[in-house]
C-alpha cells in the first residue's frame, strides 16, 4: 500500500478526468469552490505531518 495522499492532492486530476479544463479548474480555485489552497497554514508540512 502507497502512501495517503494529501488533502486535495488529486483534485485537479479528478476534475479534468469529469470534463473539466485547466481554465474552469482555475475559476473553481480563484473563487474558493475548490477550498483551502496549498499555501494555506493546514496544508503545509510541520512537525506533526511530513510528506514523503
Amino acid at each position: 500500500m502507497g502512501a495517503i495522499p494529501g488533502l486535495g492532492e488529486h483534485t485537479d486530476s479528478a476534475l479534468a478526468a469529469v470534463g473539466f479544463d485547466t481554465d474552469d479548474i482555475a475559476r473553481l480555485r480563484a473563487t474558493g469552490a475548490l477550498g483551502i489552497e496549498a499555501d494555506h497554514p493546514i496544508r503545509r508540512p510541520g512537525p506533526e505531518r511530513t510528506t514523503q
